[in-house]
């Protein structure tokens, strides 16, 4: 259970930084709030949509780039 608890704390730390700091991201967050969201589960969503992004990084084996070839539709 420790292992598990540091991992998700890092994505949601991860994820609450980059919705300040990334505007694909910030966009993303505010839409969802503006569906009616629940705050957490926004920020669950932005986690998940970083994870994707994360994953296609490393299968292209590109860097993060923002408006890049790897820009990520929201």
């Amino acid at each position: 259970k420790g292992r598990e608890e540091r991992g998700k704390g890092c994505f949601v730390y991860g994820s609450i930084s980059s919705i300040r700091v990334n505007p694909k991201i910030s966009c993303y967050y505010e839409r969802l709030m503006g569906r009616g969201k629940v705050k957490k589960a926004a920020i669950v969503a932005c986690m998940r949509k970083m994870l994707v992004i994360l994953n296609a990084m490393m299968r292209e084996r590109d860097a993060f780039r923002v408006g890049g070839k790897n820009e990520v539709k929201l």
